[in-house]
C-alpha cells in the first residue's frame, strides 16, 4: 500500500473538516460579535470533538491535542475511537462517560453489524496495510502507542499532552526506544526499553508515525498562528466590555446627580468617547463604531447611524483591508440602512463583497457565509429581483441542511425565508410546509413558546389568512400575542406588529371595527416605542387608511394616508424609495371611487413610476398600478389609453396568478366597464364573466 496516497487521503479529509478542530476553533463565541443574530453555535466534526467541544465549554489548546489523538488513533487501529452510527445523543453521552478501547484492543474488535469489517476495511486489509499480519500489529501498538493515543484523548483536559509537539516527541522517543512520557517510569520499564532500542525492527509502523510527526509539527504552527489570531479577538472583545460597562456607569446616581439618563443620551456620550478614549486602540474604535452605528440605526436616527459605520468601515479597511471578517461585518450593517433608503446601488455590491469575503475566508459551508447568502437574498427581495431573491434563499437553506445533520435553529430560519419569498410569490403551496416543518423543528428545539417560534407562527397566520382558513389563523396569531406579551411585555415592538398582523387578519374577516382596534394598539406602542418621527409609524398610518377606506370612511382614509405620507416627509424617506409609493396609491384610489379623476391619474402616475423605477416592468405592484391608472382614465373618457394598460394587467395577473386571483378578476371588471363604454357588448360580457369565474 502506498504510504503517501494513505497521508493525501487523511490530509484531503482535515480540509473537509477537521480544521475546525486543528486551531480554527475560535476562543470566542459568535455571540461576541455584536453584529450577529445568530448565536449558541457548537460547529465540530462530531468523531474528533472533544468532550469540552460537545459540552460547549472552553475551546483550549487540549482540544486540538484531543483532536490529533483520534487522528493517531485511528492511523494505527484503522478505526475511531467511538462508533459514530448513532443518534447524536447517544455519541455525545459515549464520549462524556465511556473510554475508547485500546488501539491494540480496537484492530481485532469486529462490528456486530459490519460483516468483519473494522470501518470500510477488513481485519486482514488494516493488517496488510500497515505491512504487518494482525497478531503482529497488535503487539507493536500494545504498550506505548496504546497510553501515547489515550493520554492525548484523556477525558479531562488537564490530563493530555499539553500541546501537539509534546505528543510528537512522545512519538519520537518510542522508536528511539526511549521511555515516553506517556508511560509509567519504573526499572523494568526502562529496561525493557533500553534492551528493545537495539533492535532493527522497532515497529513496522514506522512510516505512518513519522507521517503523523511531520502533520503535528505542522499543525503546532498552525495552531500558534490561529491562537494568536483567537487570542487578539479575546482581548478586543474584553476591551470592548469594558468600554461599554464604563459607559453605563454614566447612569448611576453617584455620576449622574440624580438626573434620569435616556438610552439615547448613552448613546451620544458613547459616540463622543469612542472619539477620545480609544484613538489608541483602532480596533476597538472600529468595533464600537459599528455596535452603536447600529443602535442608532435602529432607533431610526439613519443620519447619525451612517456617519458612525461609514467611519467604522473606513478605518477597518485601513487598518485591514477589505479581505477581512470585521471589514465584511461592518459593510453589512452600512447596506442594510442603504436598503432602508432604497439606495440599490450602495446596498448591492458592499453586500456581494462582504459574502465573497466570507466565502473566500471561511470555506463554502460556514454559518457566516449562511447568513451573508440570506442578507443578500432579503435585498434582492426587497428591490424585486425575486428570482434571485429564491435562488440565494434556496442556497441559503441548502447550505443549512448540510451544516446541520439534527434539528437546528438556523436551519428552521432558511426555511422561514424561504417561505416568506414563496408568499410573496403567491407560491402558498411551496410556502406551507416549509412553514409547518420550521415550527415542528422549532417546537422540539425550544420545547415551548420562543421569539423564533412566534415569527414562524405569525408568517403560518399570514399564510392561513391569505388562503382564507381565518380559524386556524387567528388561534396562532392570538397565541402569539400572548407569547410575546409575556415574555417581552406589551409595549414591545415585536408585540406591536403582531397586532399588525391580527388587525389584518380582522379586516379580511370584515370585522372592521376590531381590526380598527388592533391597528391603534399597533399605533400607540409603535408611539410610544419611538418617541417622534419613525418610518414604521408612516406604515402603520397607511394600515389604517387602508382599513378606513374598506368600512367606506373615505374621509378618515385621505386623513391617514395624508399622515403616512407626512410621516415618511419627516424621517427625510428618499423621494424614489419604492415606500412612498403605497399612500400614494391609496389616496389616489379614494379620489378614484370619488370620482375626482384628474387628482386620481395625477397621483396614480407618481406611484406608477415609482414602482416601475424600483421594481421592474414585471413586479405585480406595477400590473396593480397599471390597473388603477387603467381604471382613472375609463373615467377621463381615455378609452384607447386605458385598454393597452388594463389588457397588460389582466394578461399579466392572470399569467402570474391564475383567474382566482382579486386582482385579475377586478382587470377583468374593469375591462368590461370600458368594452360597455365603448359599445362593444360582447367583450363585456365575456370579460363579466372572466371577473367572476365562481
Amino acid at each position: 500500500v502506498d504510504d503517501a496516497l494513505r497521508i493525501q487521503s487523511l490530509l484531503d479529509d482535515l480540509d473537509r473538516g477537521l480544521l475546525l478542530e486543528l486551531g480554527v476553533a475560535k476562543l470566542l463565541d459568535d455571540s461576541d460579535d455584536p453584529n450577529l443574530t445568530r448565536t449558541g453555535m457548537q460547529i465540530h466534526t462530531p468523531a474528533y470533538a472533544a468532550p469540552e467541544q460537545l459540552m460547549n465549554e472552553a475551546i483550549t489548546t487540549a482540544t486540538d491535542v484531543y483532536a490529533l489523538g483520534v487522528v493517531l488513533y485511528e492511523l494505527l487501529s484503522g478505526r475511531k475511537p467511538f462508533e459514530i452510527r448513532r443518534t447524536p445523543s447517544e455519541f455525545r453521552e459515549l464520549v462524556l462517560t465511556g473510554d475508547p478501547p485500546k488501539p491494540s484492543t480496537a484492530i481485532l474488535h469486529v462490528p456486530a453489524d459490519s460483516d468483519g469489517r473494522v470501518g470500510t476495511k477488513t481485519i486482514e486489509e488494516v493488517g496488510a496495510q500497515r505491512r504487518a499480519h494482525v497478531d503482529r500489529l497488535r503487539k507493536l501498538l500494545k504498550g506505548d502507542l496504546d497510553t501515547i493515543c489515550l493520554m492525548a484523548m484523556h477525558r479531562e483536559p488537564d490530563h493530555r499532552y499539553p500541546s501537539a509537539d509534546q505528543i510528537s516527541a512522545d512519538i519520537r522517543r518510542h522508536l528511539e526506544g526511549k521511555p515516553v512520557v506517556a508511560s509509567p517510569d519504573t526499572l523494568a520499564y526502562r529496561l525493557g526499553k533500553f534492551y528493545r532500542r537495539h533492535r532493527a525492527n522497532v515497529i513496522s509502523s514506522v512510516g505512518v508515525l513519522i507521517a503523523f510527526i511531520a502533520m503535528a509539527v505542522f499543525y503546532t504552527v498552525r495552531l500558534a498562528e490561529e491562537r494568536d489570531i483567537a487570542l487578539d479577538e479575546q482581548r478586543k472583545a474584553n476591551e470592548v466590555v469594558d468600554f461599554v460597562t464604563g459607559l453605563f456607569e454614566v447612569s448611576d446616581p453617584s455620576e449622574s446627580r440624580g438626573e434620569e439618563i435616556s438610552a439615547r443620551d448613552l448613546l451620544d456620550a458613547g459616540a463622543i468617547q469612542i472619539r477620545t478614549d480609544l484613538a489608541d486602540r483602532p480596533s476597538v474604535q472600529s468595533t464600537m463604531r459599528r455596535v452603536l452605528g447600529e443602535v442608532y440605526y435602529s432607533l431610526g436616527s439613519n443620519d447619525r447611524a451612517e456617519e458612525l459605520l461609514g467611519d467604522a468601515l473606513e478605518q477597518q479597511r485601513e487598518l485591514y483591508g477589505d479581505e477581512h471578517l470585521d471589514t465584511a461585518t461592518t459593510k453589512i450593517a452600512l447596506a442594510f440602512l442603504f436598503q432602508d433608503r432604497a439606495d440599490y446601488d450602495r446596498a448591492g455590491p458592499l453586500l456581494n463583497e462582504a459574502l465573497e469575503t466570507r466565502r473566500r475566508l471561511r470555506g463554502g459551508d460556514h454559518m457566516d457565509v449562511m447568513e451573508a447568502t440570506s442578507t443578500l437574498a432579503f435585498f434582492e427581495e426587497t428591490r424585486g429581483d425575486l428570482e434571485k431573491a429564491e435562488r440565494l434563499h434556496s442556497e441559503s437553506l441548502q447550505m443549512g441542511r448540510r451544516l446541520f445533520d439534527d434539528d437546528n435553529e438556523f436551519l428552521a430560519e432558511a426555511m422561514t425565508n424561504l417561505a416568506g419569498l414563496y408568499r410573496i410569490l403567491d407560491r402558498n403551496d411551496d410556502a406551507e410546509p416549509l412553514l409547518r416543518d420550521a415550527l415542528a423543528m422549532q417546537t422540539r428545539l425550544y420545547g415551548g413558546p420562543h421569539p423564533e417560534s412566534d415569527s414562524t407562527k405569525r408568517q403560518l397566520a399570514g399564510l392561513l389568512r391569505d388562503t382564507r382558513r381565518f380559524d386556524e389563523a387567528e388561534t396562532l396569531i392570538t397565541e402569539v400575542i400572548e407569547s410575546r406579551t409575556r415574555m417581552l411585555g406589551p409595549d414591545h415592538i415585536e408585540v406591536a406588529h403582531t397586532w399588525n398582523s391580527y388587525s389584518h387578519l380582522l379586516a379580511d374577516k370584515n370585522d372592521h371595527e376590531g381590526a380598527l382596534e388592533a391597528n391603534q394598539k399597533f399605533i400607540d406602542i409603535m408611539e410610544r416605542a419611538y418617541a417622534g418621527p419613525h418610518p414604521s409609524l408612516g406604515a402603520a398610518y397607511n394600515n389604517r387608511a387602508n382599513m378606513l377606506e374598506d368600512m367606506d370612511d373615505l374621509d378618515g382614509a385621505i386623513e391617514y394616508y395624508k399622515r403616512s405620507t407626512e410621516m415618511q416627509d419627516l424621517v427625510e424617506l428618499p423621494s424614489r424609495h419604492p415606500n412612498r409609493s403605497f399612500p400614494l396609491s391609496g389616496l389616489a384610489s379614494v379620489y378614484l371611487r370619488q370620482q375626482r379623476y384628474e387628482e386620481a391619474e395625477a397621483i396614480f402616475l407618481e406611484a406608477f413610476e415609482l414602482r416601475r423605477e424600483n421594481f421592474g416592468e414585471d413586479h405585480t405592484l406595477v400590473s396593480e398600478s397599471k390597473s388603477n391608472l387603467g381604471a382613472t382614465l375609463i373615467g377621463l373618457g381615455r378609452f384607447d389609453e386605458a385598454e393597452v394598460l388594463l389588457l397588460d394587467a389582466y394578461n399579466r395577473f392572470l399569467d402570474g396568478r391564475g383567474p382566482d386571483d382579486p386582482r385579475t378578476e377586478l382587470a377583468a371588471e374593469r375591462l368590461s366597464e370600458l368594452y360597455g363604454k365603448t359599445g362593444d357588448a360582447a367583450k363585456a360580457a365575456e370579460y363579466l364573466e372572466l371577473s367572476n369565474p365562481r
